[in-house]
């Protein structure tokens, strides 16, 4: 397994339904692709340096969570088509190294 954080940049109007179904939804594909330690890092709305969608602020998602390289691709592939969420990016971290969060 190795340690992934996934940013998920969402639709900055999005209602607390709708936030709360997403969530639970991505965390389904977490459990469903065996993930373990998952941990939300970041939650918070921000201005962009560029519109995505036309839309000049989004909601940034943050979270932290270890599995195996191919569960993130199935995942990636499953949430893509969501129109709440307007990217997607996922890192993996090196072993022994340290997300860093921000606060």
């Amino acid at each position: 397994m190795r340690r992934y954080q996934a940013v998920l940049i969402l639709d900055p109007d999005i209602e607390e339904k709708a936030l709360s179904d997403f969530r639970e939804v991505f965390n389904k594909l977490l459990k469903g692709a065996k993930a373990e330690n998952v941990s939300e890092l970041e939650n918070d709305v921000r201005d962009l340096a560029h519109p995505i969608k036309k839309r000049p602020r989004a909601r940034f998602w943050r979270v932290a969570f270890d599995a195996n390289p191919g569960s993130v691709a199935s995942i990636k592939s499953e949430i893509r088509h969501d129109e709440r969420m307007l990217r997607q990016m996922y890192f993996s971290q090196e072993s022994g190294t340290e997300i860093a969060q921000e606060g």
